[in-house]
């Protein structure tokens, strides 16, 4: 099965200035960029680079638009392209996807981003980031958007469905254990038969309470068994 998501891509242009009184240049992005959803739902993206590393700001701009008593379900991934050599390659944003609730506002206080570009990164020349306009360039993947119903539905819910992901994960490695010990308990049980056919005997290293070694005699003596002795076997059958 293939899935087809909505893509929208967006330029911040950055402007390196040199500082009065010293070398260093200072950089600073400029303006907001305006990307759509699959629902044509309005988001702004600010790019900041007033601290180490850069971060975006995405907004949902059209949130006055969600109905109420409702909520919206969002979920989206970022990039950001880097030009190599004649190819742009997506480098996906840490901590991504990224998801929200959203219920009518007057406006959103919006969510951080952080990249893990440097604002260092961005003074070198030839900062495989820019393009020759000194644009940086992100894109974003909308992967899920749902209108729910407030009074059925709440952001806690989603609890249920983590925790019972955690159970299934957890239960798939008990039958892995499990089944690894069948397999060496089964391995066992041929080996003491293959022992047996053979006519070996056992002994043990444990003291008798006089404090003698006592040897062990064999455990059948009646009779000679072989592989095919249905008196080894037990309850569990293996495939």
């Amino acid at each position: 099965m293939m899935l087809a998501n909505t893509l929208s891509e967006v330029v911040s242009s950055v402007i390196l200035q040199p500082t009065q009184g010293s070398g260093a240049v200072a950089v600073t992005a400029q303006g907001v960029s305006q990307a759509y959803d699959r629902d044509k739902q309005g988001w702004i993206i600010k790019t900041d680079c007033h601290s180490e590393t850069v971060r975006l700001h995405m907004v949902f701009k059209d949130i006055h638009n969600v109905p109420r008593n409702h909520l919206r379900f969002v979920s989206w991934t970022a990039y950001m392209l880097r030009y190599h050599k004649s190819l742009l390659e997506p480098i996906p944003i840490p901590s991504a996807p990224f998801s929200h609730y959203y219920a009518q506002e007057v406006s959103d206080e919006g969510i951080i981003m952080e990249t893990e570009i440097t604002v260092k990164e961005l003074r070198e020349p030839g900062c495989p980031y820019l393009n020759e306009k000194g644009q940086l360039r992100v894109q974003v993947e909308w992967e899920e958007s749902y209108l729910l119903f407030q009074a059925t539905y709440h952001k806690y819910d989603d609890i249920y469905k983590v925790h019972n992901q955690q159970m299934k994960k957890e239960i798939s490695i008990l039958q892995a254990e499990n089944y690894g010990l069948e397999r060496q308990l089964f391995s066992y049980q041929k080996s003491l038969a293959y022992a047996h056919a053979r006519g070996g005997t056992y002994s043990d290293d444990m003291q008798s309470p006089e404090g003698r070694e006592e040897e062990d005699e064999p455990f059948y003596q009646d009779r000679n068994y072989t592989l095919g002795d249905r008196s080894l076997s037990t309850d569990t059958e293996y495939a």
